[in-house]
């Protein structure tokens, strides 16, 4: 099946500023998408907001405009170079708000512009997430309880069924913008507030929680025969509850089971057929609860995604390429795999190596900002590394984040100088993949070590109330890449001879059999390592999510019953 000869000019939008959760992998699918078409004789006619791109370049489309994109500046445009097709897929959620817009004030249809790429039923279903969970019960794909609401008012009645805690976050909104975690009902007009204030149509979803489950990604592809691929799987290292813009991935997934990837495939292409995705890319996410095995859609974007890039660099198969062509008639099986010459696009990529992808924030350049992960994405940039083996692959991610830390273990000449107090400094256990990717410590006010408010470890107790006011330093985040859940090692650098009080707050320490809310003391042993479980009283520096487990560390200093090596000692 050739292109369609019934097209000549193509409109194409970028994706306009550089905002967090549509930055420049946008540019990067747009222009491959434009070097596509016009190898294949379209007129390609581009309209961005941002010039600093490449996509903007003279040299690369027919005619470029940059104008805001507005439906307004569009409608002029279109009425100016005539196109007769509009391919939004490629500009993300900006691209695909400019397509419902203009289908729905009549634009398209008054100057006979198709919508190719993603059919406006396609893009409701997908963006409303009332109208695709609806889709998704009669197709039989198990979505999380949840419903749509206009108002503090609608927005009560829906959190009551669905209990808490649960996620708010608005509709058609871009990187999780006005998403928001819900514990109790107090919190619930403040997050409802912000959530419709981010959505461009007023109406925000609520949703059940799934705070802890293992959340995986699949790149998909279709053409207009029949034809479907699994491009890549991408597995986030944070749960649930992490944007996974702000999350550790790894592609191909390392936790799935072959059941459990071919179940994924199955329902990704019922999400594809319910949704009405005919042809091109998609990226449906999933989340998988760790202990019962249930499985659950969580969304399906029907366009070029921030993952798109990602898996486009990893497998070497161009998802933005190979989108535009099926979107003009082209089948799978007609495009030439670019790599191998010989091959065609039907067939899936398979990876004899681990591709790992590490965010970077820039929390340092906004003093006060909030640095909590959550639903709503935080992270300015990336940095993606290739190796033959998922601890490889991890540490040449984390060179390349330039934050100063070479390597997991903290050598190196960059070492963050909190270490450097240790000479003995290690983060044990390496084959399990801790990762420190916060070197900020969270320092008390009062530097002197003042009198004894309460060792962890007094000599004769071994009492694990920390009382802990002055001279003691809280390191946080790391990672722990084995179990499914977020995970904390949470460091006392001791500063005088005893670890001291902070502000009143106490952190407790309790049995993982007592549960994650116990608050009651437990002893450490000496002769053995004990699994212990921790949760912070309020007031404390971290807020404990439903479902997030901690670990922590003590640093023994000198007592022949703790070893004379000063190390750091790890338990859970």
């Amino acid at each position: 099946m050739p292109g369609r000869k019934d097209i000549h000019t193509i409109l194409i939008v970028g994706s306009g500023p550089i905002v967090i959760g549509q930055a420049a992998e946008f540019d990067y699918s747009g222009t491959q998408a434009i070097k596509a078409l016009r190898r294949q004789g379209y007129r390609l006619v581009l309209v961005n907001s941002n010039p600093a791109t490449v996509m903007t370049e003279p040299d690369l489309a027919d005619a470029t405009y940059i104008e805001p994109l507005v439906p307004e500046a569009l409608r002029a445009i279109i009425a100016q170079e005539k196109p007769d097709a509009f391919l939004p897929t490629v500009g993300g959620q900006t691209g695909l708000n400019l397509a419902l817009a203009l289908s729905e004030d009549g634009t398209l249809a008054d100057h006979q512009v198709q919508l190719i790429g993603a059919s406006l039923k396609a893009i409701r279903i997908a963006e409303d997430r009332e109208r695709f969970r609806q889709a998704m019960i009669e197709a039989g794909v198990p979505v999380p309880r949840g419903g749509a609401a206009r108002s503090l008012e609608e927005a009560r009645a829906l959190a009551g069924e669905i209990g808490y805690p649960l996620l708010v976050r608005a509709s058609f909104a871009l990187g999780g913008s006005g998403a928001g975690w819900v514990k109790c009902p107090e919190e619930l007009p403040e997050a409802v507030r912000k959530a419709l204030s981010e959505s461009p149509i007023g109406q925000i979803w609520l949703e059940e929680s799934v705070l802890g489950w293992k959340e995986y990604e699949l790149e998909v592809m279709r053409d207009g025969v029949g034809n479907f691929v699994v491009v890549c799987s991408i597995e986030n290292l944070d749960p649930m509850g992490v944007h996974t813009g702000d999350s550790i991935t790894v592609a191909p997934a390392q936790t799935l089971t072959d059941r459990e990837y071919q179940q994924m495939r199955d329902m990704a292409r019922r999400v594809m057929d319910a949704v009405g995705v005919e042809t091109g890319g998609s990226n449906v996410q999933f989340a998988v609860d760790p202990l019962s095995g249930r499985m659950l859609v969580i969304e399906m974007n029907p366009r070029v995604s921030r993952s798109s890039a990602l898996a486009s660099k990893a497998t070497g198969f161009p998802i933005a390429k190979i989108a535009a062509l099926v979107a003009v008639g082209f089948s799978l099986d007609e495009i030439i795999n670019d790599i191998t010459g010989q091959t065609v696009a039907a067939f899936e990529p398979a990876l004899d190596y681990v591709v790992v992808k590490i965010p970077r924030w820039s929390f340092e350049k906004f003093p006060g900002v909030d640095t909590t992960l959550g639903p709503q994405m935080k992270s300015v940039g990336e940095a993606m590394a290739i190796g033959s083996t998922f601890v490889q692959a991890l540490q040449k991610a984390v060179q390349s984040l330039e934050i100063g830390v070479d390597a997991l273990d903290g050598s190196g000449p960059s070492k963050p100088a909190w270490m450097e107090a240790d000479a003995n400094f290690s983060i044990d256990r390496l084959n399990y993949n801790y990762f420190q990717f916060n070197n900020k410590g969270f320092r008390t006010t009062n530097s002197n070590p003042g009198a004894n408010n309460g060792s962890i470890f007094n000599g004769t107790t071994n009492s694990q109330s920390v009382n802990a006011s002055s001279g003691v330093t809280f390191r946080p985040r790391f990672f722990d890449f084995m179990n499914s859940r977020y995970t904390l090692r949470w460091l006392y650098e001791q500063q005088g001879s005893d670890a001291r009080s902070i502000n009143g707050n106490y952190l407790r320490v309790a049995d993982v059999t007592a549960g994650a809310n116990a608050t009651q003391n437990q002893s450490i042993s000496s002769s053995r390592t004990e699994t212990k479980q921790m949760s912070l009283s309020a007031g404390a520096f971290f807020d404990v999510k439903d479902r997030y487990t901690f670990d922590f560390a003590v640093r023994r200093d000198g007592s022949s019953r703790f070893g004379a090596d000063n190390r750091w000692q790890t338990y859970g």
